[in-house]
């Protein structure tokens, strides 16, 4: 039998941060690569603007959650487009979805969406 030496190296990753809000609230630069959680009692939106607002570079994501019960809808702002198997609806509260950057407008969200009718 071969014996083989196996190397492993420590990778020391930033922390993400959290920002938590109470009221409808648009993309901002500090959110990128970072998770966002909407907390409210009725529902509430998170916008998504365009590059030309606010500027990432393809492959950012950020982790959206719903910590209240009040249904969190995903926004896009005029000319950025939102894919999704789905619709743009958070499921229900503690489910959290990530936006993927794809295009200079286009991002994808992926996770605990409500499903298309």
């Amino acid at each position: 039998m071969t014996q083989r030496n196996i190397q492993t190296r420590q990778i020391d990753l930033p922390a993400l941060v959290v920002y938590t809000y109470t009221a409808n609230q648009s993309l901002l630069d500090t959110h990128l690569g970072n998770v966002i959680l909407l907390n409210s009692a009725s529902a509430i939106g998170y916008t998504v603007v365009a590059n030309a607002t606010v500027s990432a570079p393809i492959g950012t994501t950020i982790v959206l959650g719903q910590s209240g019960v009040g249904q969190v809808q995903i926004i896009p702002a005029g000319g950025v487009v939102i894919r999704t198997p789905e619709t743009l609806l958070i499921r229900k509260q503690h489910g959290k979805v990530t936006l993927i950057k794809t295009g200079s407008d286009t991002w994808d969200v992926e996770g605990n969406l409500q499903a298309s009718p």
